[in-house]
């Protein structure tokens, strides 16, 4: 999808020390942006001062230097060059050749030519301005600056990227020179060619400096605000980060519409920018109405012939052949390829893409041979001096991949998906040294780096792009808080905006739906503004990017009998057709001293199913609950465990998606028996976490627990609406004798214990300046679902609509109804959000013994991960939770058995895994499989640090 961007107003400063009244009075008209009345005043202007003085005279050249300047910011680019070659040749006769006067015709000559893709006559104008302002004003004065920058945007938009750095590197080391307006067309020019090289971090810090200069000395409603936004919006839109991109291109169409009006040619660029968007995020119906708009206004403006009129066919060609129009695709991109071919060099950067698109089309339609020829075309052309960190080269590369599988050539196809990848790391590790949380995520996700190899079955390509992506987002996160964490200010400063974004966000949902709109911008401003902060911690730890994760040191520190298991989510993509793919899960299985090895798993659809019904609280019989339990070990486990030698004891599983519902522990094998009687069953969130160091108890130590909060008496029946009927929290009795039987336990081992029931159960005794040792929570969790019908999307990240219930849950739950919204930190529903801003260093193990029963089982709940994701990011190095809910007296009992055995062996994962074996192969025989699988099988650990080897098992 081609992209376009549109100049801004020029602010060249003259030659001339000052103009005379007509010529300043054009110069007024056209800063002011009074075009029509511009042109008259010049046209008459120009008239008296030939009738005065005839063509060879100063005043003339500058009046028609004036009016081509006004035709030029207009769009009416070849009238301005015929209005500024004639006031060239007429100050070159007065003049001569080397007169400071020919500078900012040159320039502005040279942008005519450039717009009108004359490019080799641009830049050689634009060489000869640049060589006359060194010799008069010197290297490093503002007027050789402005020209070194002309010049510059000239080489990088040929992608003539060498010639281009050392104009725009002096321009940056003198960027304090310049002011006002002139500084953020510096800032901004600089800003494409950062990201033209890949350089992203410093690219946006330029775009919004300039942005902000423009705003400030031009306004809000000005044309190059508009170029600003869109160059920003574009550069978003490239890093599919879709939601900040949109805001910026409708608004920078908007300033066009008011300033230009709806058919000039300004606002139909814009128009495209905002098309080529909606595509981007699969509004296929508006992006084809805006760009047959943009192909007509191109058409009048250019004429069929043109680059541009080429660029905005290939546009409306993809959207056709996303909505299966293939035939109108084919008459689209073979027409722009024509226009294209027969333009030579003005098109040739165009060019590529449309081979790209033509050749994705035949490979939908199985015309293999042609495809490929295309694609390698294609390929060709991106061989120039330019960056690669482009999403349009990962596509290719993607392409170029599958269509060479499906020909026979695997080992061309995996050429093809390494290069990818090697663009895709050094884009993503990129990407995270600058952007928020949610930026991050959804970067990863729309990255989609792991179909590609998992499709083809490339099992050692894959095990590297897992190992550094999967749960990248997070790693990332947690490593800029770790950086941050003793300067305090930044961290109380993200804990009071992420607090302010809940509150705001929940006005969304308990609000005046009259006021939905002034609700939605206000947390919009405070979403940007916890986002604002996290790019600044990002900013700050760059230095500390993330470090790659290579297979060799993973199989170093795991232990000689055990084997890492990489669950992951992909879409199965069949190499013959683009549009035949499935969401599917596959497993990387890691030895210590083998090969990794890569098994697909099918279809995720049938697989999460089987999930929704293995809760051991769903009504069933024991033979049809076993019949679950043995189907996802089919799934899940068969395909790879014939592949293990009978010395691997220990499965250390990195689960994905809805597989985090599931404990592996309980599913039944062929001989009937739980897959814990064979293996010890260890957890992580992704191999990186074994390498976080050694994960030994402590020997001694303090334990808080929370237990039994006082809820308040529950919103009466017929009070309350739907959406928060399911936030209703009984009473936990028996976690009160669970947790006096675990103090009695750690005061014998001259542990602090320090306990709070009841109505003291509250979050303000989570906020503490010591992290405990071990953070006991028997209390309950929650989840929000997503509230679909309202008009800016969905309310709140998974983060904002999970948590634990504490103390006066209920009262926040009756005020809501009334559309009151108590204070986020005293609200007694601790999100994951507010989780992940705890400080809980130094933390061993959380345990959350009574929390799973309320975390939501639908196909997009996210209240298991959400959770361990906000206790991770807060530091703790264990996690056990419940995953559906367990009776008070088992679960105490349960407890004090798990805490014994691992403060005596200090492994808590092993200690789980053992406890939990004997429990289930015990409770199976008292009261069937069901029972046992109630009782004690909902408990899951995850760990992170070095794991220690599990004792042998029966």
């Amino acid at each position: 999808m081609f992209r376009r961007f549109v100049p801004a107003i020029a602010c060249a400063a003259l030659a001339w020390t000052a103009l005379a009244d007509g010529p300043a009075d054009i110069d007024r008209l056209r800063q002011a942006l009074k075009f029509a009345e511009a042109r008259k005043v010049a046209e008459r202007i120009l008239g008296e001062h030939v009738t005065a003085n005839g063509w060879r005279h100063d005043s003339t050249a500058r009046v028609l230097f004036e009016y081509g300047r006004v035709l030029l910011d207009h769009a009416e680019w070849p009238q301005a060059d015929t209005k500024l070659a004639r006031a060239l040749t007429i100050t070159e006769q007065l003049h001569g050749l080397q007169s400071a006067r020919l500078v900012p015709i040159l320039r502005n000559l040279a942008l005519a030519r450039q717009h009108q893709e004359k490019y080799e006559s641009a830049i050689v104008l634009g060489k000869r301005a640049l060589a006359i302002a060194e010799k008069i004003h010197g290297l490093n004065a503002l007027p050789t600056l402005e020209t070194a920058n002309d010049l510059a945007v000239a080489y990088t938009e040929t992608q003539q990227l060498p010639l281009a750095k050392p104009l725009l590197e002096r321009v940056r080391k003198n960027l304090n020179k310049a002011s006002g307006g002139l500084k953020a067309e510096f800032l901004n020019d600089i800003g494409l060619q950062l990201w033209e090289r890949g350089e992203f971090s410093a690219a946006e810090d330029h775009f919004i400096q300039g942005l902000k200069l423009h705003e400030k000395f031009k306004g809000p409603v000005h044309p190059n605000t508009a170029s600003a936004l869109s160059n920003l919006g574009l550069f978003y839109d490239d890093l599919h980060l879709f939601t900040v991109a949109g805001r910026h291109l409708k608004r920078a169409l908007k300033i066009n519409e008011t300033v230009f009006g709806p058919e000039h040619l300004f606002t139909s660029m814009e128009r495209g920018n905002l098309a080529s968007h909606f595509y981007s995020i699969g509004e296929l119906d508006q992006a084809a109405e805006l760009h047959k708009r943009c192909l007509a206004s191109s058409r009048k403006h250019f004429g069929p012939r043109h680059s541009f009129t080429a660029t905005d066919l290939n546009n409306l060609g993809l959207v056709e052949m996303d909505r299966g129009h293939l035939k109108a695709a084919r008459k689209y991109f073979s027409e722009a390829e024509r226009i294209l071919v027969e333009n030579g060099d003005a098109g040739r950067a165009f060019l590529s893409a449309v081979k790209m698109n033509l050749g994705y089309l035949n490979w939908k339609v199985g015309q293999l041979d042609a495809a490929l020829e295309n694609l390698r075309s294609s390929l060709d052309l991106e061989r120039k001096p330019r960056s690669n960190l482009k999403s349009d080269v990962t596509d290719l590369l993607s392409h170029m991949a599958f269509v060479q599988y499906a020909r026979g050539n695997p080992r061309e196809a995996r050429a093809m998906a390494q290069r990818k990848w090697e663009i895709e790391w050094a884009m993503l590790r990129n990407v995270l040294t600058f952007t928020s949380g949610y930026e991050r995520q959804v970067f990863l996700t729309t990255l989609n780096p792991l179909s590609l190899p998992a499709s083809l079955g490339h099992s050692e390509d894959l095990a590297q792009i897992i190992l550094n992506t999967k749960g990248a987002a997070l790693s990332s996160l947690v490593s800029d808080l770790a950086h941050e964490s003793n300067k305090g200010t930044p961290l109380l400063q993200l804990r009071e905006a992420s607090q302010a974004l809940f509150q705001a966000e929940l006005g969304l949902l308990v609000g005046n739906p009259e006021d939905t709109e002034q609700l939605h911008k206000k947390a919009a401003a405070r979403r940007e503004r916890v986002e604002t902060l996290q790019k600044n911690m990002a900013r700050d730890a760059s230095d500390a990017v993330l470090p790659e994760t290579k297979l060799a040191d993973v199989q170093g520190i795991l232990p000689k009998n055990s084997a890492l298991l990489e669950f992951i989510q992909y879409d199965h993509q069949n190499p013959r057709n683009p549009d035949d793919w499935t969401t599917s899960y596959g497993v990387l299985l890691i030895l210590p001293t083998e090969p990794p090895r890569w098994f697909p798993l099918g279809p995720a659809a049938p697989i999460n199913a089987l999930i929704a019904k293995s809760s051991p609280t769903l009504p069933g019989r024991d033979a049809r609950y076993e019949d679950i339990l043995r189907k996802l070990h089919d799934h899940l486990v068969t395909p790879w465990h014939k592949n293990l030698s009978g010395s691997i004891r220990t499965l250390i599983i990195s689960p994905v998606g809805r597989l985090n519902w599931l404990n592996f522990a309980t599913l039944l094998t062929p001989g009937n028996k739980f897959l814990c009687e064979n293996h010890t069953l260890q957890y992580v969130s992704t191999a990186r976490d074994l390498l976080a160091g050694r994960n030994l108890a402590p020997t001694q130590g303090s334990v808080l627990a929370l237990a039994n909060p006082d809820f308040a008496p529950p919103p009466a029946r017929g009070t309350i609406t739907d959406r928060f009927a399911h936030l209703k929290f009984n009473p936990l009795p028996g976690t009160t004798l669970e947790v006096q039987a675990l103090k009695n336990h750690f005061e014998t081992l001259n542990w602090q214990f320090q306990q709070s029931l009841g109505a003291q159960a509250g979050e303000d005794k989570l906020r503490l300046k010591k992290a405990p040792s071990i953070l006991h929570l028997a209390t309950h969790g929650f989840h929000l679902p997503p509230e679909q019908h309202l008009p800016y999307g969905h309310w709140l990240s998974p983060m904002h609509r999970t948590g634990l219930a504490l103390a006066d849950a209920h009262k926040t739950v009756t005020a809501w109804h009334t559309g009151q919204i108590p204070q986020s930190d005293k609200d007694g529903l601790l999100t994951a959000a507010e989780i992940a801003l705890l400080d809980l260093r130094g933390t061993w193990l959380v345990t959350l013994s009574a929390c799973g029963a309320d975390l939501g089982r639908s196909p997009e709940s996210q209240g298991v991960p959400a959770l361990r994701r906000g206790f991770i990011q807060a530091g703790a190095r264990n996690m056990l939770m419940a995953l559906w809910p367990v009776s008070d007296r088992l679960s105490g009992k349960f407890m004090r058995e798990f805490y014994t055995t691992a403060l005596r062996d200090g492994n808590a994962p092993a200690a789980l895994a053992r406890i939990q074996r004997d429990w289930l192969v015990r409770l199976r025989q008292q009261e069937g499989t069901k029972g046992a699988v109630l009782a004690s099988g909902g408990f899951v650990l995850n760990f992170q640090g070095l794991p220690t080897p599990a004792s042998a098992t029966n």
